[in-house]
């Protein structure tokens, strides 16, 4: 688990805020919510303040408040993934804004990894039906966000190349 200044930190190092030109991702988020039918499907990157999806599939926003965020709880644990089946039957859920604003039912995520064990995001699924998923479908979950979390480190060595053979920080 990394403290939320210390992931924030790590997302600037990064530059994880910023878009990839990585097509392969887009199709990811499209894949997991057709492999799980649901409404969508975002790639979450999770700091202090906000939540910034660097990729989505079935929702028109960029960004929640973290406060609103589902994901987060996840990034706090050391799970493998989050599932929550049925929104406003849990206890913990039932008046979360997601669920009484947008009236989400279902949400589940797998974190995103960069050096190693450091969580900075997560591939979430939602929709506005009840689901409980089966051992396939969360296989998915937890293999594609491995996926984006290796595209993701390509396109960052990618870029720290790139600034190394131009001599500039950033490129």
């Amino acid at each position: 688990m990394l403290p939320e200044h210390e992931r924030d930190a790590l997302i600037e190092k990064y530059q994880l805020l910023e878009k990839f030109q990585e097509l392969g991702i887009d199709q990811l988020t499209k894949a997991i919510a057709q492999q799980f039918g649901v409404l969508g499907a975002t790639i979450s990157i999770v700091t202090e303040s906000r939540v910034w999806f660097k990729s989505k599939y079935g929702i028109l926003i960029n960004e929640i408040e973290f406060d609103q965020s589902l994901s987060r709880e996840l990034l706090k644990s050391d799970k493998e993934y989050m599932v929550i089946e049925h929104l406003s039957l849990d206890e913990t859920y039932s008046h979360h804004p997601l669920q009484t604003n947008y009236g989400l039912e279902f949400f589940a995520a797998a974190p995103l990894f960069i050096e190693g064990s450091l969580a900075f995001g997560a591939l979430c699924v939602f929709g506005t039906e009840p689901l409980k998923p089966n051992q396939k479908q969360l296989k998915a979950l937890t293999s594609i966000a491995g996926q984006i979390s290796q595209l993701i480190k390509n396109e960052v060595s990618e870029r720290e190349e790139l600034a190394h053979d131009f001599g500039k920080e950033s490129f």
